[in-house]
């Protein structure tokens, strides 16, 4: 069956890559949704003609509809169109590559409708995942990762298990970063442009910032625990520079299971929208000439915002909000050049452990909590 494609987030480095790959396949796009009204965006709506398309922004969304006044189609605006979107369009598949806390209202959507939901949105999984699965198992939503580590832990358990008398551990590989190398003293240096330039992978600004912090693979572990239903203590965190590995999976007779493949995010996305067959094209295959493979275990110690987030998973309840939620706001102010790069941390841990015992009972206590750490960290 050809797949109807609604895409959260579209002009960013996972939509834009999404719809390349939509556009390889031929799959027809039915929504889509940004945040502001880009020549990009614009010239998106045009090839790949939805129905319904989004904008977060109002003023964006009244820009838009006078840009596309030639074309027959419904432009929402406003804090719930993404939302809104989702609820409307007529998709087999929702992908939410939004960036931050604000892909939660949209995922929730998706569930609600039990249309199966492609996400790259870590934040709201981190933040609010338990809510998420719960919304999702009671309208029979099926929820693909689309990070290359947790789509490689899907696929490794494919068939398989996620209980212990099957499953013993998760492997989640981590590349390290680009400033693996460098002493403390010299990252008080590290500018914004260098810590968005991620070695290996092409990301988004906030993704690739995370990852020079290691926060990106705290997040990623959290993220494991609420996809896959596993504990904490269950997942071990490699270092592997080459980003060959994407994750693996040991069972109870020792065997792992790993996915491999070039550093491209276009295969998991392929995988997530192709799911569950599997097609060619667009992806480099991987070479085994000259290939050389390294790891090192990541311990308590070596990274603290993993500590962190080990921390925040085990306590449960908002710890896990809040330690997104402060890692959100120290980026932007790295971002805007309001604190240095070590600060970054020291800002996180400060507000974590701040607001680590508040309780949610709600997506809605979520967004609550989000918003209030957000706005003292950044005023």
């Amino acid at each position: 069956m050809m797949k109807k494609i609604c895409l959260l987030g579209s002009t960013g480095s996972i939509g834009t890559q999404t719809l390349e790959i939509c556009r390889a396949l031929s799959l027809p796009v039915t929504g889509l949704c940004a945040n502001r009204a880009t020549d990009l965006f614009e010239a998106q709506v045009r090839e790949f003609s939805p129905r319904i398309v989004a904008l977060s922004d109002p003023k964006a969304a009244h820009e838009m509809k006078a840009r596309l006044s030639d074309l027959s189609l419904t432009i929402l605006g406003g804090e719930d169109a993404p939302s809104r979107l989702v609820e409307e369009v007529d998709a087999d598949l929702v992908v939410n590559a939004m960036g931050g806390i604000v892909g939660l209202a949209p995922s929730l959507a998706a569930a609600r409708r039990g249309i199966t939901l492609a996400t790259a949105n870590k934040e709201s999984i981190v933040a609010a995942g338990h809510f998420i699965r719960e919304v999702a198992k009671k309208h029979g939503c099926t929820v693909l990762p689309i990070d290359s580590e947790h789509s490689a832990m899907f696929q490794c358990m494919q068939g398989k298990s996620n209980s212990k008398t099957y499953l013993s551990r998760l492997l989640l590989t981590a590349s390290g970063g680009p400033f693996k190398r460098r002493s403390v003293d010299e990252l008080w240096d590290v500018t914004p442009e260098e810590a968005a330039n991620h070695p290996v992978w092409k990301m988004g600004k906030k993704v690739s910032v995370d990852s020079a912090t290691l926060m990106n693979k705290g997040l990623e572990l959290i993220e494991a625990v609420r996809l896959f239903d596993v504990d904490e203590s269950d997942i071990t965190v490699l270092i592997h520079p080459q980003s060959v590995i994407h994750s693996m999976a040991e069972f109870c007779d020792g065997s792992i299971i790993a996915q491999l493949g070039a550093p491209d995010m276009r295969t998991c996305i392929k995988f997530a929208l192709t799911y569950p067959e599997r097609c060619d094209g667009l992806n480099q295959p991987l070479s085994f000439e000259h290939l050389d493979l390294n790891f090192s275990v990541a311990r308590d110690g070596d990274f603290p915002m993993v500590d962190l987030a080990r921390d925040a998973i085990r306590r449960g309840g908002g710890a896990p909000c809040a330690l997104n939620a402060a890692d959100e706001a120290a980026i932007s102010l790295f971002l805007n050049r309001k604190i240095r790069f070590p600060e970054i941390f020291t800002t996180v841990a400060s507000f974590y452990d701040r607001y680590k015992h508040e309780a949610v009972s709600s997506p809605e206590d979520v967004l609550r909590l989000d918003q209030h750490i957000k706005q003292e960290i950044c005023n």
